[in-house]
């Protein structure tokens, strides 16, 4: 059995998909806000950015939502808790 979504409609952004492409190729770094910017002033396209995750996920096409994120660490961001019954480790 075919599963159809939305009632059988294509996806908002399926005409823009080699658009959309092209313009993540540009901006590798560039936030799903920026794209979304870009896609209303550029191509006259209202999408939200749930819209947009979807279809870059679909496309398999990277993910940033935003620039404020600090670099992530290797190792323990927290200390760890002692267990009940054992002395706490000195750190």
């Amino acid at each position: 059995m075919k599963k159809v979504g939305r009632a059988g409609r294509k996806p908002k952004l399926v005409a823009h998909d080699e658009a959309v492409r092209a313009w993540i190729g540009l901006h590798p770094d560039a936030t799903l806000d920026e794209l979304q910017a870009w896609l209303l002033a550029e191509r006259q396209v209202k999408v939200s950015i749930g819209c947009l995750w979807n279809r870059l996920q679909f496309l398999g096409l990277p993910l940033k939502k935003s620039h404020s994120a600090p670099p992530s660490r290797i190792g323990r961001m927290s200390p760890r808790l002692a267990r009940s019954g054992m002395p706490a480790r000195a750190s």
